[in-house]
This record gives structure tokens, sequence and C-alpha cells, in this order.
């Protein structure tokens, strides 16, 4: 199974994305990417993982409209 989440600025730059597509930047399969900055993280099973993405995103974008 592959995934990739990704969370876009407006002029779709990316702020946030979490995937296992490959550990091209040696920090293991899974992964999120940070504006410029990458790093594993664990992987409990997809809604986890999901859950844990949205809720980053609710923050940055909170982040981003005070």
């Amino acid at each position: 199974m592959r995934y990739s989440f990704q969370y876009l600025g407006p002029a779709d730059e990316e702020i946030l994305r979490y995937d296992n597509a490959n550990d091209a930047h040696g920090v293991g399969r899974h992964h999120r990417h940070h504006r410029d900055k990458v790093e594993g993280i664990e992987f409990e099973g997809l809604r986890s993982h999901i859950t844990k993405f949205l809720e980053e995103v609710e923050t940055i974008h909170e982040q981003r409209t005070d």
C-alpha cells in the first residue's frame, strides 16, 4: 500500500506531506515533509496516520490565519 497526504498553500506550495513513497531521504519509509524538512514518523495504522495528519493540518492552518 502506498499513500501520500498533502496540504498545499494558495500557490500550490507544499506545506505538509506524509508519504511512504520511498526512503530516498534516509529517514525511513514512513516520513513527513514540512516545508523543507523531512523526518521519519512512526506508522501505527492508516486511520491513526490520517488523524495525525489532519490534526497537524488544522494546527498549521490556524497559525497561518492568525
